[in-house]
């Protein structure tokens, strides 16, 4: 059984690898959705996988180092494509979440990334800005494995999280 909850969060960024020419060059903002996925059996008395306040309460605190800021500030998001934010979001989120199976983060309407667990190349880290460090040694590793990313589409999974789970009016 697979769940999935949707976040949003506004930020800044610019990606600075590209030709200067390039508009994703630029200083500009976008309306960030992130969706969160888990699986695994359902209990047998609860009838859930888990409580969505608690895909919540993980979140969060990734949730409020990246609302509202300039992503290329924040350490290990220097070069903030859509790939680079889903692999950080997973190194984050998944020692939190082990039924973690997939980020994604879309841009726009159009435009999304999903990453889909460990075994990213290490010229993809160079990338990204991540260290080959935090993959070799996961289990030593604070953050965790690094995360392989594909680009494709989202699916728009809305269930309600119960009262439980604290609402923000920008968040899903």
């Amino acid at each position: 059984m697979e769940l999935r909850k949707t976040f949003q969060f506004e930020a800044a960024h610019l990606l600075p690898r590209l030709p200067r020419p390039h508009k994703c060059r630029r200083l500009h903002g976008h309306s960030f959705k992130v969706e969160i996925a888990v699986a695994g059996q359902c209990h047998p008395k609860l009838g859930w996988v888990m409580d969505y306040a608690d895909i919540t309460a993980a979140f969060d605190p990734i949730w409020k180092k990246l609302d509202h800021r300039y992503l290329n500030k924040i350490p290990g998001l220097e070069n903030p494509t859509s790939e680079c934010i889903a692999a950080w979001i997973w190194r984050r989120l998944k020692p939190k979440l082990p039924l973690l199976t997939e980020v994604v983060v879309a841009e726009t309407c159009s435009a999304r990334c999903v990453c889909k667990g460990p075994a990213t190349p290490a010229h993809q880290l160079r990338d990204c800005n991540i260290s080959a460090s935090s993959v070799r040694g996961s289990s030593t590793s604070r953050q965790g494995s690094v995360p392989s990313t594909v680009n494709t589409g989202l699916s728009r999974a809305k269930r309600q999280t119960g009262g439980a789970a604290k609402k923000r009016n920008n968040r899903l």
